[in-house]
């Protein structure tokens, strides 16, 4: 998605149409590798604080999306020593190949209609190697607190009744998640370019995986 600054209790986003991506996909075979890709715009106000995001009440889970700039708090890191800052409420606007995704997952059909419809925000809180992510929606939130580069715990059963091992790290400026659990080559994908802050998701199920 792409985005543009926004902030306050009062912000609000305009949604864009998806970008479109000019390379050609070769069609899913089976259930293998579901990649979400999204893209899209919001125009909005500058502002500073992290407690002014939307009050949400359920844990949602954090699907694949991408998601717009509202709040930025990030400092200026040398690029050549540190990565990029990703603090900041992001307003969600477009996903693509969401429900190839879940069906890579098993999601049953009544949860994959519920999640089809959902817009969800997403907030970070990113203070050196400390991370919190929330993905939080109108039905449930979802909270995700990590160091990067330790593996830890994850317990995805509200998503698709799993745990796994999670790691999260640093390839250049993009953070990279591996999930290691039943579902082989799970994870995502988090960067900025410029405010757009894009995440991918991606999982591999069955033989003769593509894209």
């Amino acid at each position: 998605m792409r985005g543009g600054r926004k902030s306050g209790r009062n912000s609000y986003c305009n949604r864009a149409q998806p970008f479109k991506n000019p390379g050609k996909h070769r069609p899913l075979h089976s259930l293998c590798v579901c990649v979400c890709v999204c893209v899209c715009v919001c125009v909005c106000r500058p502002a500073w604080s992290l407690s002014a995001s939307p009050a949400r009440q359920h844990p949602l889970p954090a699907y694949p999306a991408c998601y717009i700039l509202l709040k930025s708090q990030a400092p200026s890191w040398p690029a050549q020593t540190m990565p990029p800052n990703l603090t900041g409420y992001y307003c969600f606007v477009s996903q693509k190949n969401m429900e190839d995704y879940l069906q890579a997952l098993n999601i049953n059909m009544a949860l994959r209609k519920i999640v089809l419809l959902l817009k969800p925000d997403k907030e970070i809180d990113h203070q050196g190697n400390h991370m919190i992510v929330k993905t939080l929606s109108t039905f449930r939130n979802y909270i995700l607190e990590f160091e990067v580069g330790v593996e830890f715990e994850e317990d995805l059963r509200i998503v698709d009744g799993r745990k796994c091992q999670t790691i999260v790290t640093w390839e250049e400026e993009q953070l990279v998640c591996v999930q290691k659990g039943e579902v082989p080559n799970r994870g995502w994908r988090h960067w900025l370019e410029g405010e757009k802050l894009y995440l991918v998701s991606l999982v591999k199920v069955g033989r003769g995986a593509s894209s």
